[in-house]
């Protein structure tokens, strides 16, 4: 499981998105690969993730989990890769 991490919402008049390679910072132009600088959002755990850690993972696969991952400017797994976002959580 993973998520981009491109905080569109820390973007304002203090901290600017740089074009890198002349590609602009964009939801599409990350989907398509073309803007290279991004990172995953990941969670790690030493075994399978149960009990609250489980309800957490698929609290934040939901889509009320992602509206607010989106709301604070990561891109949601499902834009960028649906087929992940069709897999069961752990």
């Amino acid at each position: 499981m993973r998520w981009v991490t491109f905080p569109l919402g820390l973007v304002d008049r203090r901290v600017k998105a740089l074009r890198i390679d002349g590609v602009e910072p964009s939801i599409e132009n990350i989907q398509r690969q073309s803007y290279k600088m991004i990172r995953p959002f990941l969670f790690v755990f030493k075994t399978e993730p149960q009990g609250l850690a489980k309800g957490f993972l698929e609290f934040i696969l939901s889509e009320a989990g992602q509206k607010i991952l989106v709301q604070e400017g990561l891109i949601s797994v499902h834009v960028l890769s649906p087929s992940l976002a069709q897999a069961k959580s752990p």
